[in-house]
């Protein structure tokens, strides 16, 4: 055993004894996409990511306006203000500005981590069916269907997630496969 499985099992120790070694690994080997991160979908995406599970994120709204539409996420937009400056681009997609927090929650995962900036619209079907989960967020019907469709055709169940919140109030539609 090398010291990156060592660091590992010490990291994931907990996990390793509350489910097993044969889960975490299944979880340390699983690719999660989000899509339009929201304060629901961040806190998914938060205890996932601290739990060993990779995260890719797929939002192509502009930073920093759309993080300050949902002030109630952990990435706040004051507290990124200098990875959207850093990057060098006047205008800056959610996407890359969260990707230096999501880096900095687990750096075992550390290039295993990443970020889609197109638009959903631009997404083959063929992209969805990749991933072992997709949680998403401020989706239309129409591209809710169209990405439950695209995963019901692959043999292996992938579970889908849509969730909204609207105030105090809130929904989620949960597809097993």
């Amino acid at each position: 055993m090398g010291p990156r499985a060592d660091k590992h099992d010490d990291v994931y120790d907990r996990q390793i004894r509350l489910w097993g070694a044969d889960a975490q690994k299944k979880m340390s080997n699983a690719r999660v996409l989000y899509i339009n991160l929201t304060g629901v979908t961040c806190e998914i995406m938060k205890n996932l990511v601290l739990a060993g599970v990779a995260a890719v994120v797929c939002d192509s709204r502009p930073y920093p306006e759309a993080v300050r539409e949902m002030p109630c996420s952990f990435f706040h937009a004051e507290d990124m203000e200098s990875a959207a400056a850093g990057n060098g681009s006047s205008q800056c997609t959610v996407a890359k500005s969260v990707q230096p927090k999501v880096e900095e929650l687990n750096p075992l995962l550390a290039g295993r981590n990443s970020i889609e900036e197109r638009p959903i619209a631009e997404l083959s079907d063929d992209f969805f069916t990749q991933f072992d989960a997709i949680i998403a967020s401020r989706l239309t019907v129409e591209e809710a269907k169209r990405i439950s469709a695209s995963l019901q055709k692959v043999e292996e169940g992938k579970l889908f997630i849509v969730t909204d919140t609207f105030g105090f109030d809130g929904c989620a539609h949960l597809d097993f496969g």
